[in-house]
C-alpha cells in the first residue's frame, strides 16, 4: 500500500511541475506583450506630445481647447504606455523566474 500512495505522490507532483511550467510560459508571453504594446502606445504619444513642446505649441494649447485635448490625450497615452511596459516587465522577470528548476 505505501507503495501506492508513494506512486500517486510521484505522479501529482510531476503534473503540478507541468502546470507551473505553463504557467511560466504564459507569464512571460503576457510580459512580453505588455512590454510591446506598452512601447509602442508610449513611442506614439510621446513623439505627438514633441509637436508642442516649443513656442507655437504653447501658443496653440492656449488658443484651443481642442489643442489642449490633444496634449492631455498623448500625455495619458506616454504615461499609460510606460506604466504598461513597465508592468510587462517585471511580469517577465516573474515569468522567467518563477519556481526555476
Amino acid at each position: 500500500m505505501p507503495y501506492q500512495s508513494q506512486s500517486y505522490l510521484s505522479i501529482n507532483v510531476n503534473a503540478n511541475f507541468s502546470v507551473i511550467q505553463k504557467m511560466r510560459a504564459g507569464a512571460l508571453a503576457v510580459g512580453v506583450f505588455l512590454i510591446v504594446i506598452g512601447v509602442v502606445v508610449f513611442w506614439i504619444g510621446y513623439s505627438d506630445l514633441q509637436q508642442y513642446g516649443g513656442l507655437f505649441g504653447q501658443i496653440s494649447q492656449s488658443l484651443s481647447a481642442e489643442v489642449r485635448n490633444k496634449v492631455a490625450q498623448d500625455q495619458f497615452m506616454a504615461v499609460g504606455g510606460g506604466i504598461a511596459a513597465i508592468i510587462g516587465l517585471a511580469v517577465t522577470i516573474y515569468g522567467l523566474a518563477a519556481n526555476r528548476k
